[in-house]
């Protein structure tokens, strides 16, 4: 297993550790009125007069509670100079992050899991682990999750889970609302002799 496989298992690993069965969300049963999606813009407090915007990831479903995924690196307990999820500062779990809706409401949902946090607790010092893993969760409110509709929007899915990586020249996607062009398609490099 090289080592970005070998991060993500890591992560996902201690995301499935932490919650039971932590999952991600289908479409099979979305309100049409649901406003809380991935890509929404999510606010975290970083310091005193400072916040992190970042966007959501996927929607994940645990056995007692549903979550938003995003960056670890969004939960920094300030400014990030390094990305290593063994060296930064990160918010405690229970922290309260902000959820900024599809439709601009605001509500309020409370970081769960943090790579970070996990990776500096028990003490990782593989630098190319503190690099790679980089995934929180963010538990939201019982009253928000009926809002909840776990397709990206205007690419719909996720469908199933790509196991096995992409190749040289595969098409993938990207959905990055903040842009005039909130749909981006590329082309994979690979894997590297890293991962």
């Amino acid at each position: 297993m090289d080592r970005r496989r070998s991060a993500l298992f890591v992560a996902t690993a201690v995301a499935t550790a932490a919650f039971g069965l932590v999952v991600p969300v289908t479409a099979s049963a979305a309100p049409r009125d649901a406003d809380i999606t991935p890509g929404v813009l999510m606010l975290s407090p970083v310091e005193t007069d400072a916040t992190s915007a970042c966007t959501a990831a996927f929607v994940f479903a645990g056995t007692e509670a549903t979550y938003l995924g995003y960056a670890a690196h969004c939960a920094a307990g300030g400014e990030a100079t390094g990305l290593s999820g063994c060296a930064e500062r990160t918010l405690p779990l229970g922290t309260p992050v902000v959820v900024e809706t599809a439709d601009g409401e605001r509500t309020t949902g409370t970081l769960a899991y943090t790579s970070w946090g996990t990776m500096q607790v028990r003490g990782e010092t593989d630098q190319t682990l503190c690099t790679l893993n980089d995934f929180a969760l963010v538990e939201l409110a019982a009253r928000d999750v009926e809002r909840v509709d776990p397709t990206v929007p205007r690419l719909g899915g996720p469908t199933d889970l790509d196991t096995d990586g992409t190749v040289s020249g595969e098409p993938v996607y990207s959905y990055q609302p903040q842009h005039r062009r909130a749909v981006k398609e590329g082309r994979s490099l690979g894997s590297g002799p890293g991962g």
